[in-house]
């Protein structure tokens, strides 16, 4: 902590500012909350606080992905500095990064059992999640649109595609893969016997297609 919050000061000096601000806190939330041993330690006792964070992991590792989703209702700590130390933003970057892989990986579970019991509006409903924390993945795209295309909503599928191609453009400078193309044009030519309803190829039991290929967009025609 000291290490963290008061960088600049001396061991001496540190150590009584953390000890000043333990009591105003303690004052704020009560005796019990934050525990010490000695001079050394320091700790919040767990079963007097509730913490979305820990919620979260916890209904990840209990394999409940959905009550997961419900405590995550933002990205972790954004915009929150402590001015003077790099090492917390670094830290804190990584840990928003890692708890967002978890989140689009429990919304991507969500999805696939929502698939296998043929609930379109579900699935649909989880991979529009998923494309929110996963804003410039190929693959829930190509998903978003054939479920949509399925459910005789061609329309709403190809302007899926044109939101997608705007935004893949004008923030990463890239084009959707050819595959993505291919399936905009055979959903727009209502050609619904090509697009698989699960897009991942279900009949060799892989539900991840390979990663998609972005081209630049001066090496693409759409002549």
């Amino acid at each position: 902590l000291l290490s963290v919050f008061w960088t600049e000061a001396d061991r001496s000096s540190g150590r009584n500012a953390l000890r000043q601000s333990l009591h105003a806190l303690r004052q704020e939330l009560g005796p019990e909350l934050i525990r010490g041993n000695g001079s050394e330690e320091i700790w919040v006792e767990e079963s007097d606080i509730r913490c979305d964070v820990a919620a979260f992991i916890r209904a990840i590792t209990q394999g409940f992905p959905g009550r997961a989703l419900h405590e995550y209702r933002a990205d972790f700590l954004v915009g929150f500095e402590v001015q003077g130390c790099p090492e917390f933003g670094a830290w804190a970057d990584r840990r928003r990064t890692d708890l967002k892989d978890l989140a689009a990986k429990a919304a991507r579970d969500m999805a696939h059992r929502s698939e296998g019991a043929r609930d379109l509006a579900n699935a649909l409903y989880w991979w529009r999640k998923t494309l929110e924390l996963r804003p410039f993945d190929e693959v829930v795209v190509r998903r978003i649109m054939s479920l949509l295309a399925w459910m005789e909503n061609r329309g709403a599928a190809i302007s899926e595609f044109g939101a997608f191609r705007s935004r893949l453009l004008d923030e990463l400078g890239l084009e959707p893969s050819r595959g993505t193309l291919e399936l905009r044009e055979k959903i727009a030519a209502g050609r619904m016997g090509e697009v698989d309803q699960w897009v991942g190829d279900r009949r060799r039991g892989t539900s991840t297609p390979s990663r998609p290929v972005w081209r630049r967009s001066k090496d693409l025609s759409y002549g």
